[in-house]
């Protein structure tokens, strides 16, 4: 199970291999919408990588 820490030291837990897309649709719908890009260990990546 990945548990993710965000920014503000927060952290979601999710049951399965998930997407930034996935991550951000579970803080709200609009990040979701407009996120184009999420930084994992440092580095850059697509939303739905």
């Amino acid at each position: 199970m990945p548990t993710i820490t965000l920014p503000d030291g927060s952290t979601r837990s999710f049951d399965g291999a998930t997407t930034p897309y996935e991550i951000a649709q579970s803080i709200s719908e609009g990040l979701a919408a407009c996120a184009i890009g999420a930084r994992i260990n440092g580095e850059l990546t697509d939303v739905t990588t």
